[in-house]
């Protein structure tokens, strides 16, 4: 009898065994996303290189310069970006309290938001028709000549002291200074995660 009851405790015991052996092997076996190393690292070239142009324009070129050098720059990085992470999505601010211009470089509409003001769909310039004039004619890619037609379609200027921008189910909310601000949005996507890097 005292035999039985050892073999039964020596069974159960197994038992046990096993499914603490199974349990450790689920938990060590979970799935974790790594980081999007790219994404991030074009996130830190970005914020470094866009003080610089903005200090440059508003240092040393005329009053209405700074913009145009802002959109080259946005132009060239969004480019260069999309070879190394295709999933990369832009939407930058710049401007003050006076003039507030906002402009999507993203794949998706965004909507923009200024304080007591209605809001506006700013549409995606993927989403615009590359029909007018071929790309060859102006000796650019066809990704930058996109941007380029359809730069003052996916821009909006306000006058306010506060924008909110809405990407997706989000909204990014901006404080407008008295002197110029460069704001911006940066986001990409892996499997079913979504990462946003901003400076707001």
């Amino acid at each position: 009898m005292q035999n039985k009851k050892g073999q039964f405790f020596l069974i159960v015991t197994g038992i046990i065994a096993v499914v603490i052996v199974g349990l450790a092997a689920s938990v060590n076996n979970a799935i974790i996303q790594p980081q999007p190393t790219v994404f991030y690292d074009l996130s830190k070239n970005f914020d470094k290189e866009r003080m610089k142009v903005v200090d440059y324009g508003i240092f040393n070129a005329p009053p209405e310069e700074p913009k145009q050098r802002i959109q080259d720059f946005i132009e060239n990085f969004t480019k260069y970006a999309r070879e190394k992470d295709p999933n990369i999505d832009l939407i930058y601010l710049f401007g003050n309290q006076e003039s507030i211009t906002v402009v999507n470089f993203a794949k998706n509409d965004t909507t923009v938001c200024p304080r007591n003001t209605a809001c506006d769909l700013l549409p995606s310039p993927e989403k615009e028709s590359m029909n007018t004039i071929g790309s060859s004619e102006l000796g650019i890619s066809t990704d930058v000549f996109q941007k380029v037609a359809n730069f003052i379609s996916t821009s909006h200027t306000y006058s306010t002291d506060k924008v909110t921008v809405k990407i997706g189910s989000l909204d990014y909310n901006f404080d407008i200074p008295l002197n110029n601000q460069f704001y911006f949005v940066l986001k990409t996507e892996k499997g079913d995660e979504v990462h946003i890097v901003t400076n707001e």
